[in-house]
């Protein structure tokens, strides 16, 4: 059975609204964002337990609804979560025995979580994956402020490390997809927090402590740089786009011309020699507005192929194709997953690929320049020499 793709696009949709309209500043964490890394994290867990179509469309959509109820009030938020998701449901003539998967699935997140089947170990282990990835810290810092801000109480760093070690402590992955992919890391971050926790103590004595929105200015991604990234990517390739549009119209232009050229006015030339100069000018200047538009879009192919020091040294750009069509499946990953991994590798990768998409630009836009310049002032040139053997030579047109 395949996925219901209609009713997942309206289960989105109807979220993206209702976290648009109700979202406050005070959800720092169970936000849109958040649903969107358990979406993914469900899917990514579903694929890897080779569920069915059919269960992992139980599955997004328990990721989808598992914290709307947050945006009314933090108590209790899953029995919330699971009416909002059964009322929108209900309306669209959804299946009551998935209604009830979908409810169960979301009832299951409340910690301690208690999952009684594969989906809701599934939608558990979405909603904690990020236990198990880099950035944890961060995402903590952002749940305590969201705490500080809804309860109107205040956390000491001190406090929260000891309340995030308890938590890491107790809880524990329940696929084995979860427990193979993302069980190490998960212990890592736990010997991170307690490492945090003993520098804290260890502190000469002091109460000093280091503030969330210190942390995060100093950890966390900054969307800015990564809105400027995606918006010059986008910008780099519309300008690609265009240059494509351009060097189409100069080839095709001129071979019309060519067409016309050869077909009437070729035959002529025995009749009137006085247009032997003109017409080669014309042809010469399609032929070469031609290469040069097709210079601009050739495409230019590497090896494709970078052994693992290369990447360890940062000498490419995994981001794009022609760096790595050749290499094998298990090397591209591991390189991936190492760019993942590394902020300052993730960010200096993107700025090369942004280098790199900017010189391609650059050679093309060079190349179609010439060819314009070279189709107007030949054509120009064409035009008058014609003009020129009308009336020297009084050729009838």
């Amino acid at each position: 059975m395949s996925v219901n793709t209609e009713i997942l696009r309206k289960a989105s949709s109807h979220v993206y609204n209702l976290f648009h309209e109700q979202s406050n500043d005070q959800n720092k964490y169970h936000n849109y964002d958040h649903t969107l890394d358990v979406v993914t994290n469900a899917v990514e867990i579903a694929e890897g337990m080779k569920l069915s179509r059919s269960d992992m469309e139980i599955v997004m959509l328990a990721a989808w609804f598992h914290d709307t109820g947050y945006l009314y009030s933090p108590k209790d938020h899953e029995e919330r979560s699971a009416g909002i998701a059964a009322t929108f449901l209900q309306e669209q003539k959804y299946p009551a025995e998935k209604i009830e998967k979908v409810v169960g699935c979301i009832h299951a997140t409340k910690v301690p979580q208690k999952p009684n089947n594969i989906l809701e170990q599934v939608m558990c282990d979405a909603d904690l994956l990020h236990l198990g990835k880099k950035g944890v810290l961060e995402k903590g810092e952002l749940l305590r402020q969201e705490i500080e801000s809804t309860k109107g109480e205040s956390i000491s760093e001190r406090d929260w490390i000891k309340r995030s070690i308890e938590f890491f402590a107790q809880h524990h992955y329940h696929t084995r997809y979860a427990l193979n992919e993302y069980n190490g890391r998960r212990e890592e971050n736990m010997v991170k927090l307690k490492k945090r926790l003993k520098k804290i103590e260890n502190r000469n004595g002091t109460n000093e402590s280091i503030s969330p929105e210190k942390i995060l200015k100093e950890k966390l991604p900054n969307r800015g740089i990564e809105t400027m990234f995606r918006i010059a990517s986008q910008n780099h390739m519309e300008l690609s786009s265009i240059a494509d549009n351009k060097a189409n119209i100069m080839i095709s232009v001129p071979a019309i011309i060519i067409s016309i050229v050869t077909s009437v006015l070729l035959r002529r030339i025995n009749e009137t020699p006085e247009l032997i100069v003109p017409t080669f000018m014309l042809l010469l200047t399609c032929v070469a507005a031609i290469v040069f538009a097709i210079l601009s879009t050739r495409p230019k192919v590497t090896s494709g192929e970078y052994s693992r020091n290369d990447i360890s040294e940062k000498k490419i750009n995994l981001l794009f194709f022609g760096n790595f069509y050749g290499m094998k499946y298990a090397d591209y990953e591991w390189g991936m997953r190492e760019l993942m991994k590394d902020k300052e590798l993730l960010y200096g990768t993107l700025i090369k690929d942004i280098y790199y998409l900017g010189q391609v630009l650059g050679r093309k836009y060079n190349y179609l320049r010439v060819s314009y310049n070279i189709f107007l002032y030949g054509l120009v040139a064409s035009v008058l020499a014609f003009i020129y053997a009308f009336w020297k030579y009084g050729v009838a047109i």
